[in-house]
Formats: structure tokens, C-alpha cells, sequence
């Protein structure tokens, strides 16, 4: 199989999900600016899915074919599967037999494919499980006992920010840690089903344009939000 083929592989599936990773890398590395880097490529990621999962079938169609030639070519040499891998993979019709084949055939072996397969697939899955990487730091960003015994929840407001372009959960766990940094924040909730955060803030320490800007670091812009009663 052509290296350029599971280099495409490798590729397309990290950018699949380079919108979802990066939000989380900026979180766990604290650094705001990181969380949008690659939200440009959210609208693309089912294109670059569907090119990972083509590209696989292309990688084990031309790797199962080539096996079959093998075990047609071992058959001729009366079973001796070395002389076959040799004269098929090493030994093109002008050229000397290869001196390295054991180095070549790993990288040809149904073991290399099978680590490019199952890392395209960690890649394309991140944005379901990577939220679980933010959960220890989520979890200390929660409900700020201090500033509801200091502020009182009759002094707090409610807003819900509708959120579109929010596509997986791993993004919906950066939001709310985002938005739990905000001064004057007493607790949010993200949702990326129904496309919303839920914040509680004081309304004398921070407003909602406050909270839309720590959203926008994410690279998941705020379509529009609406105060409630409490």
C-alpha cells in the first residue's frame, strides 16, 4: 500500500476533529487562545469523515488484494511464502531483490494498517469521549459556594445563549469551563443536543456580553440570548 494513501488517512481524520480537540487542549493547557484555532473546520468535518473512511477501504482493499496475489504467487513456489513476498513485493521485473525486507513488509503488514485504522477511529471518536478529559476540571468549576453566600441567589439573573455551531459534547465541556471562569458567574450548564448554555450570574459583577466573549474564545460564536426570570 502507497505511504501517501495512510498519510491522507492520518491526516483527514485528525482534521475531522481538530474543531473539538483543540477546545479541550486549550482548557487542559490554559491557554484561551488555542480554543479556536481550527473551529473553522467544523462545517468540513463530515466531508473529511467520509474522505478518512474511503481512503481505509482503499488502504485494505489494495492490502487484502495484495495478499491474494502473494498466496497466488506462494502456490507456484510450491508453499514458500518468503520466495513469494520476495519475487511480488522486492523483485519488480528490472530491478535487484530488495536488501531490506523485513523493514518494508512492517510497514505493508496487516499490523501497521491495523494501528493506522484504529488511530484514524481514536481520531474521528474524540468528540465523543473527550469531554471525559475535562471532567476534573469542570467539576472544580462548578456552583461557586462563596459567591452565593456572598451575593445571595435572589441578587443573580439567568441567560440562555443559543449556541448553533456547537457540535459535540468535548465542546460543550470547554464552553462551560469558560464560561465558569467569568467573575461574578454562579453556575452554568451546556447542553450540545439542544444547541444552549444556562448561565446564573450576578448581575453586579458581570453581564451577558461578559460571557458571550468567553464563549467566542471557544470559537463557538453565540447566535443570540434572552434573559429569563428566576
Amino acid at each position: 500500500m502507497k505511504k501517501s494513501i495512510l498519510g491522507v488517512t492520518i491526516l483527514s481524520a485528525v482534521a475531522a476533529s481538530l474543531c473539538c480537540i483543540t477546545p479541550v487542549l486549550a482548557v487542559l493547557a490554559g491557554s484561551a487562545s488555542l480554543a479556536s484555532a481550527f473551529s473553522w473546520l467544523a462545517p468540513a468535518r463530515p466531508y473529511l469523515i467520509g474522505i478518512t473512511v474511503i481512503v481505509l477501504a482503499i488502504a485494505w482493499y489494495q492490502h487484502l488484494s495484495r495478499k491474494i496475489r502473494l498466496r497466488k504467487v506462494s502456490s507456484v513456489h510450491g508453499g514458500d511464502a518468503l520466495s513469494a513476498e520476495t519475487d511480488a513485493a522486492c523483485c519488480p521485473p528490472v530491478t535487484d531483490c530488495c536488501t531490506d525486507g523485513e523493514k518494508q513488509s512492517f510497514w505493508k503488514s496487516t499490523t501497521f494498517l491495523l494501528m493506522i485504522t484504529l488511530f484514524a477511529f481514536l481520531a474521528l471518536g474524540f468528540p465523543y469521549y473527550g469531554g471525559n478529559l475535562l471532567k476534573s476540571r469542570v467539576a472544580k468549576s462548578s456552583a461557586k459556594p462563596e459567591m452565593l453566600s456572598a451575593t445571595g441567589m435572589d441578587s443573580s439573573v439567568q441567560a440562555i445563549l443559543q449556541i448553533p455551531s456547537m457540535d459535540c459534547e468535548a465542546c460543550a465541556r470547554a464552553i462551560r469551563y469558560m464560561i465558569m471562569q467569568v467573575p461574578g458567574v454562579v453556575n452554568a450548564r451546556v447542553s450540545y443536543p439542544d444547541k444552549k448554555a444556562w448561565v446564573i450570574f450576578n448581575p453586579r459583577l458581570t453581564n451577558v456580553r461578559q460571557i458571550d466573549s468567553a464563549v467566542q474564545t471557544t470559537g463557538y460564536p453565540v447566535a443570540q440570548w434572552e434573559m429569563v426570570q428566576r
